[in-house]
């Protein structure tokens, strides 16, 4: 009867969670650090990006289920306030896009299948 297909939107419900997770996203005047509250905002940011793009399946190609599994991954070590979380959630999210790029150029031919 719809041939419209809705996607699932339910990971969308977790980012109001990051304030819990993260308060220093609540910009505390008494509390404020500038250096920690802009890695705090620049990687609650980066989170909040690759968990839409894993949930729109697309990054700059259609992402492969793998890829997905590590955007989601990384989204939630980017929300992370641990440091070493973070960093390793940026290394995930920098080898996502290694592959996207390499197979968006036909590099790879390999890549491209599956």
């Amino acid at each position: 009867m719809f041939p419209v297909r809705f996607p699932n939107y339910t990971l969308i419900a977790l980012i109001p969670y990051m304030f819990v997770f993260n308060p220093g996203l609540l910009l505390n005047i008494n509390n404020l650090r500038l250096g920690h509250t802009s890695l705090i905002i620049i990687t609650a940011i980066l989170g909040v990006v690759y968990l839409a793009a894993c949930i729109q399946k697309y990054l700059y190609i259609e992402l492969k289920f793998y890829e997905r599994i590590s955007l989601l991954l990384s989204a939630f070590l980017l929300i992370s306030t641990i440091y070493l979380y973070s960093g390793l959630g940026a290394l995930l999210l920098g080898v996502v896009l290694v592959l996207q790029v390499i197979r968006s150029r036909g590099g790879d031919r390999n890549l491209n299948k599956g």
